[in-house]
């Protein structure tokens, strides 16, 4: 079973009404009707009905998008660019295991989680979404970020070149969510704990890159998905999911969500807007952290 999800208390409810007032002010509403139904039912803390067994994002749920478990990479050519530079993406991907190995972040102390906001240098230990806890039983996982919380991390760009290249790309190209961009990482015997994504608007995406064998993702009831160096999948977060690594090497993969297809650039600019906002406004923790 997924993690039990707090309900919207009514603070959060007061922050929902008062930025769609402010962006409808702002943007209008013409082709943003779904996004104002989305944000006005957090607002009215109205439960959204779920389309498809398993399905239940923590938070932002989109009527009438296309749902199922796993996507097929065809579909999304971007990927199989990515496919092709796989070996370049890996080889920077191992200068920073060799140069930042005992340099990373840990953005919680004790037993506490502690929301950190500031620049993410090295591998971050990822401790899970929320204040609800680890999503980790068993073995570690760390990440390098090269978006975190919607905010591009220049320096850890750096040290990536071409591969900082490719995501500003899919950036340029309205294709990239951006609220995480990262090499994950987790050690063998690892497993991710059965949860569910923020929202069905994004896809998920992983590329292997390397200690592939042995680590595989569940979506759904009995979608199984192997991962494999040098090969991207691609599924909707939104269903619950869990990892396991029984392989015996170091997996990595380069991880990032897409912009589900159907969502459209005035949705996107849309939430953009709202999330810029929770940032500057000190509310991000509260409203947002714990799904992007």
């Amino acid at each position: 079973m997924s993690l039990p999800l707090e309900p919207i208390n009514e603070e959060a409810q007061e922050w929902f009404r008062e930025q769609w007032a402010s962006v409808e002010k702002e943007c209008g509403s013409e082709g943003l009707g779904r996004m104002k139904d989305m944000f006005m039912g957090l607002a009215k803390n109205e439960p959204p009905r779920f389309q498809y067994p398993m399905q239940e994002p923590e938070m932002y749920y989109m009527r009438e998008l296309t749902a199922k478990p796993v996507h097929d990479p065809k579909d999304h050519p971007i990927l199989q660019k990515l496919e092709s530079k796989w070996e370049v993406i890996r080889g920077e991907m191992e200068a920073l295991r060799v140069s930042n190995e005992s340099t990373y972040t840990k953005p919680r102390s004790d037993d506490e989680a502690v929301p950190d906001y500031g620049p993410a240098t090295g591998f971050a230990e990822y401790f899970g979404i929320d204040e609800r806890g680890v999503l980790t039983t068993t073995g570690n996982w760390k990440v390098f970020y090269f978006y975190k919380h919607f905010i591009r991390q220049d320096d850890n760009c750096k040290l990536c070149p071409e591969t900082a290249k490719l995501i500003d790309r899919m950036m340029e190209e309205g294709l990239l969510v951006g609220g995480m961009v990262c090499f994950s990482r987790i050690t063998p015997g690892t497993r991710i704990m059965p949860h569910t994504g923020p929202s069905n608007m994004r896809l998920t995406c992983h590329l292997g890159l390397c200690g592939c064998d042995g680590v595989t993702l569940r979506v759904a009831r009995d979608n199984y998905v192997p991962y494999r160096n040098g090969k991207c999948f691609i599924f909707d977060d939104s269903f619950e999911h869990e990892v396991r690594h029984q392989g015996e090497d170091l997996r990595v993969t380069f991880m990032f969500d897409l912009w589900h297809p159907e969502i459209t650039s005035a949705e996107r600019d849309c939430f953009r807007i709202i999330a810029g906002r929770a940032l500057d406004g000190g509310a991000y923790d509260k409203f947002l952290n714990r799904c992007f």
